[in-house]
């Protein structure tokens, strides 16, 4: 089942809010969802986003693909870089250390920037967490359990065939 983040419109007419959504990629726009993630209101100078940015890590570190204007969201508020640095902890190349400074460094140009298009940006206490979530393990228990994984996936066992009688034993049984 392919997972989506999007947009479901909400609002009245001439005057848009949508909610933020994770719903499958088949259900139409309006339609079903699985959960909801947060609201959207384009009406407002910046535009308003309220996010629960834990529900919207889980979502996209299991797979939901987020459409264009959510990708932009997440760009904007801070969800993207902080994922690409958790991958970075995740595979050794960073410290959280270094990722935390480069965090900073963009928050600090992001409110240095005039024009912002969206008010909600990721705190640092959500990146502290999401950063020692990801190093919960260190290298050698991560390595070990990838073992241990790969090792539990046992081939299973080829049914054998069965074979046809001999044509000499059906033969051998008709006389009798």
């Amino acid at each position: 089942m392919a997972v989506k983040i999007r947009l479901a419109r909400r609002g009245k007419k001439d005057y848009p809010v949508y909610s933020i959504i994770v719903a499958d990629a088949r259900a139409p726009r309006d339609g079903r969802f699985i959960q909801k993630l947060g609201t959207y209101n384009p009406n407002h100078s910046p535009s308003q986003v309220n996010i629960q940015f834990e529900l919207l890590y889980k979502w996209l570190s299991q797979g939901a693909e987020p459409t264009e204007t959510m990708r932009a969201i997440c760009s904007s508020t801070g969800m993207t870089l902080v994922r690409h640095l958790a991958a970075g902890i995740r595979k050794g190349a960073i410290s959280i250390a270094v990722a935390k400074k480069r965090f900073i460094d963009w928050y600090k140009q992001k409110e240095a920037s005039k024009t912002k298009k969206f008010n909600a940006i990721i705190t640092s206490e959500l990146v502290d967490a999401i950063f020692k979530e990801v190093n919960i393990l260190p290298k050698k228990e991560q390595s070990q359990s990838t073992s241990k994984a790969s090792s539990s996936k046992k081939k299973k066992p080829t049914p054998k065939k069965a074979s046809a009688p001999k044509k000499s034993d059906s033969k051998a049984k008709k006389n009798k």
